[in-house]
């Protein structure tokens, strides 16, 4: 089994641009020993990173399992509404477009040899999803569900390499505690590094009294920078604990929550999540937990950048109405 890391794929893609797929294959070719392999799991198939591996790795077999903990994602659903991206949605237009880019990145990179191709997604021979209900846009690749069981007993697999002494911080006395799970909202352009920490200061200070304890969570795309900037912001009216040390900053959220029911269960009842992510679908789904999603209307509106206010609300609105959903897993 080979893990390549989101810090590998970005130096894949950057040999990508810099030298086309024959740089970026020799590049997979040194770090993992190999030319090809006979399964190959991703999210999606419209990531450049992705599409790249999906190209150049020749797999036997390629399987999605989603977002999250299994949410299909299409390709435009959280993306910038412009008019390319309503007008590709018409029958050939698409294509038309996908070919016009190349020709764009061809004059940008005139020396490089071969010429820029724009990669179309191949597609998946199965996905391992939680569910559907995300979109009306459906797979067009065979799809199996996954069962909370199955979830749970692969997270208590990664449970014992898990050496996080959270379960006995002294932060979890507090009369009340809420998760902060962020997202990389400035680190994707879709609002600046400033707008995101007013905006989650402007949230908590609608929903959390002063005093509270708040654990930042964050996403693994998040910035050092603004993550600090963002408990000095708080700090002050809350007390503040950054979940950022290396043992803790990729480990799923949900592995923090097993974690906690197994050393201290009585402090979930007074636990509070805040999330702005598919992130609250498993708080819900795999351990009856209730949060709360989303910005809200107001604040996407007051600090996202025009284009992207439309999808964020849309997707908050999804979300939303996926945690009043029933499931049966």
């Amino acid at each position: 089994i080979i893990y390549l890391s989101s810090d590998i794929i970005t130096r894949i893609e950057t040999r990508f641009f810099e030298d086309g797929l024959m740089g970026a294959r020799k590049m997979i070719s040194d770090l993992t020993g190999i030319n090809k392999v006979d399964e190959l799991y991703l999210a999606s198939n419209w990531h450049l990173g992705n599409k790249i591996l999906m190209h150049c790795m020749l797999p036997e077999v390629k399987i999605s399992y989603g977002d999250s903990i299994g949410l299909f994602m299409p390709e435009d659903y959280l993306a910038k509404k412009t008019f390319n991206s309503t007008v590709k949605k018409i029958k050939g237009v698409k294509n038309l477009l996908y070919q016009w880019k190349g020709i764009k990145l061809f004059f940008k990179h005139p020396s490089r040899k071969p010429p820029f191709k724009v990669f179309k997604p191949l597609s998946f021979n199965i996905g391992y999803y939680l569910t559907l209900e995300l979109t009306d846009q459906k797979p067009p690749w065979p799809v199996h569900f996954t069962s909370k069981k199955v979830i749970i007993e692969t997270f208590n697999q990664y449970l014992q390499c898990l050496s996080s002494d959270l379960g006995q911080d002294p932060m979890l006395q507090q009369p009340k505690v809420v998760f902060l799970l962020t997202t990389n909202f400035s680190e994707a352009q879709k609002m600046t590094v400033e707008n995101e920490i007013e905006a989650y200061s402007e949230y908590l200070n609608a929903l959390e009294e002063a005093g509270t304890a708040v654990i930042i969570k964050p996403h693994p795309r998040d910035s050092a920078i603004k993550l600090r900037r963002l408990q000095q912001r708080l700090t002050g009216r809350y007390t503040v604990k950054i979940l950022d040390d290396k043992k803790d900053f990729f480990v799923p959220f949900e592995l923090f929550l097993i974690l906690l029911m197994q050393n201290n269960p009585d402090c979930l009842n007074k636990i509070g999540y805040h999330t702005f992510s598919s992130a609250c679908l498993s708080i819900k789904i795999l351990f009856d937990q209730y949060p709360h999603v989303g910005l809200g209307q107001a604040l996407v509106k007051k600090y996202f950048r025009p284009g992207f206010r439309g999808a964020r609300i849309m997707h908050e609105q999804d979300l939303k109405r996926l945690l009043a959903g029933k499931y049966e897993l």
